[in-house]
């Protein structure tokens, strides 16, 4: 009868099902309603205000395991920074990860008219926690004397008048776990006065809200959700609005299932109960 199909139905369609609709919205991303939160406006804003001249230093501080939820808004954030003319961009990962997804971003995404060492830069990886932190801010070039390439940071033209963390208009660190923003907060933003923005996990994001209340920070993108809302932003449809997609449709898949899943095993229930004369009682 139905009630036992539906409760004895092959897991390889369930399993199959569930492919389906979360390959769907990755391969053809859909634009979902999404509220844009007043942290990722303010990473947005800070953006905007940058002026011609102005470099921004980007930190990439997560492993690999998180990249789904957290390259996504690195990936939204750098479009944003390439787009504005006249404005530099520097990279640095502190994740033995990171270079990866740093040369990720130069390999895939399209910066327009600008030009490696002259409007965009990678340092490669800074090993060292807080103090390597605090000796990058101190002086960039004694940290970084060459590009993760080799290159001499004397002859890029983009490092000339970056020393230190207060020749940078904005830092943007995007972490999955230990210091957070709060090394860039105490070393760059407490020392030097550079604004600093930030790009976390969900499961991160709350212990930044402080830190954003003090103006210590100033924005936070966070997760899949806050990639997503960047891209709203920036009116195009990248990575963020589709893992969005692909979490929403496998939640609604799952609730389906749920509700199937009850539906036979509380309509098996009846008919047992009639079958055995328990409905005449």
């Amino acid at each position: 009868m139905i009630f036992d199909k539906l409760r004895n139905i092959d897991r390889s369609w369930l399993y199959a099902g569930f492919l389906l609709v979360t390959l769907f919205p990755l391969v053809f991303p859909i634009p979902l309603p999404v509220t844009v939160s007043s942290t990722t406006q303010q990473v947005y804003d800070v953006i905007e205000s940058l002026k011609p001249g102005d470099a921004v230093l980007l930190s990439v501080e997560f492993a690999a395991d998180m990249s789904a939820e957290l390259y996504p808004g690195l990936e939204a954030v750098y479009k944003h920074i390439v787009s504005k003319p006249g404005v530099k961009v520097v990279m640095i990962a502190t994740s033995t990860d990171g270079p990866m997804f740093v040369q990720r971003l130069l390999d895939t995404i399209d910066a327009g008219d600008k030009q490696y060492g002259t409007d965009i830069v990678n340092l490669g990886y800074l090993p060292g926690g807080e103090s390597a932190i605090a000796a990058l801010c101190q002086d960039v070039h004694k940290t970084f004397p060459r590009d993760y390439y080799g290159t001499d940071i004397k002859s890029l033209p983009a490092m000339a008048d970056l020393r230190s963390a207060s020749d940078f208009a904005l830092i943007i660190n995007d972490s999955s776990g230990g210091l957070g923003p709060v090394g860039w907060i105490r070393q760059a933003h407490t020392n030097y006065g550079t604004t600093v923005a930030t790009i976390l996990g969900q499961d991160m994001a709350l212990s930044a809200l402080p830190y954003i209340n003090s103006r210590q920070l100033s924005g936070l993108v966070a997760g899949l959700r806050g990639a997503a809302e960047y891209e709203k932003l920036l009116d195009t449809v990248g990575s963020g609005t589709a893992g969005m997609g692909a979490q929403s449709f496998a939640a609604i898949y799952f609730l389906v299932l749920l509700v199937v899943a009850n539906i036979g095993f509380l309509g098996q229930s009846w008919a047992q109960k009639k079958h055995a004369g328990g409905g005449n009682k």
